[in-house]
């Protein structure tokens, strides 16, 4: 199950194609955004904002259907499409056309090497993304950001709280063997951001 949900996040529309999802050329005053964290020339970490289309879910090639016990279901045909939407897939591609009223910030991904945690490099790359969101916040129209985080990552919740994210409500989780992940969402109102 866990590779299954690799999947789905590697080949989602966003990071298959980083560039024309994030800096479509008719944004280019969005405060959508794609960072690479480097150490000693290596990428450590990421986080991706998504100030276009933060309300919609993105596209990708798997199938999302899962047995109880989280192996895949057996279906020819539907591997039949799977193998299709994956040759399209480049084709299918399309920058996010930013959502009219859009006044909320998506953090779609976070992700840096646990082993350089105890450098705190992963707030600076935090407050980094989330300066150039508020910072841009007058042309863009952005007044808050939103984070969605797995009971699984309590180390992320924490760090989010840190910046001054508050819970605003929660989304089903995965099923899990003896029981069901927690899901919450957590803002940050611009006035709340301490930079």
């Amino acid at each position: 199950m866990f590779e299954k949900s690799i999947r789905q996040t590697l080949s989602a529309d966003d990071l298959v194609d980083i560039k024309t999802y994030y800096y479509p050329r008719a944004a280019r005053s969005s405060a959508s955004a794609f960072w690479v964290l480097m150490w000693d020339q290596r990428p450590i970490g990421f986080i991706a904002i998504d100030a276009l289309a933060p309300e919609s879910s993105i596209p990708n090639a798997e199938d999302e259907d899962l047995l109880l016990d989280g192996s895949e279901k057996s279906d020819v045909p539907k591997e039949k499409e799977r193998e299709n939407a994956k040759k399209d897939k480049k084709k299918a591609i399309r920058a996010p056309v930013k959502t009219p009223g859009t006044t909320t910030a998506l953090i779609r991904h976070f992700h840096v090497d646990r082993l350089y945690h105890s450098t705190s490099i992963q707030l600076d790359l935090v407050q980094h993304a989330l300066g150039v969101l508020f910072a841009a916040a007058g042309s863009t129209g952005i007044t808050s950001a939103r984070v969605v985080v797995s009971s699984l990552e309590t180390h992320t919740e924490a760090l989010w709280r840190s910046f001054g994210f508050k819970e605003v409500g929660n989304e089903p989780g995965r099923r899990l063997v003896g029981g069901r992940e927690r899901v919450k969402v957590l803002e940050l109102m611009k006035e709340g951001w301490k930079h």
